[in-house]
């Protein structure tokens, strides 16, 4: 059997899942280590002690609050430029 598109590999027995969706492979270790990782990027200064993961969770949902406000501003933006 032949898959309809190279995005459907479960059809696929022979092709594995990450050749399509290489993001499955990926495993982040620990949480200290993703905090590391984003020290490195300079995105967050490495705390000393590893964060709970309430901390986590807020900033994730305030993260993804900003990110909503962005869009809704930017489809805002992109309707009053149709009526303008």
């Amino acid at each position: 059997v032949r898959p309809v598109s190279r995005c459907l590999p479960l059809l696929d027995p022979v092709r594995p899942v990450s050749r399509c969706l290489p993001l499955l492979d990926l495993v982040v270790p620990s949480p200290h280590a993703l905090d590391g990782a984003l020290a490195r990027l300079g995105l967050r200064a490495e705390p000393l002690t590893e964060r709970p993961w309430s901390d986590r969770l807020r900033g994730t949902r305030h993260l993804l609050q900003r990110h909503l406000a962005l869009v809704l501003l930017q489809t805002a933006a992109a309707l009053a430029s149709l009526f303008i």
